[in-house]
């Protein structure tokens, strides 16, 4: 979802059931960008289509590196223009 530089809001529905919270989740997507980061993970850029990050082009590149950044400031812009009670 990244690399299509799509939004992305995290959120965790069962977190009663599955004992999750959202700093668990930001926790797990920081990781996951710093092992594309690093060549450690691959990216799917299409299904089932997989490359390392120093193998993608330089904007898909360049979403990955400010990735983290745009999650926190998706998240804010969606709190923002929540609906009001």
């Amino acid at each position: 979802m990244i690399a299509n530089a799509t939004t992305v809001i995290l959120s965790t529905d069962a977190h009663a059931v599955m004992s999750t919270g959202l700093g668990q989740e930001h926790l797990r997507v920081a990781e996951y960008i710093n092992d594309v980061l690093s060549g450690k993970s691959e990216v799917e850029v299409a299904r089932g289509v997989k490359v390392k990050y120093a193998d993608t082009p330089p904007e898909m590149q360049a979403r990955f590196d400010g990735a983290y950044r745009k999650l926190l400031d998706d998240a804010q812009s969606y709190y923002d223009d929540r609906p009001s009670k």
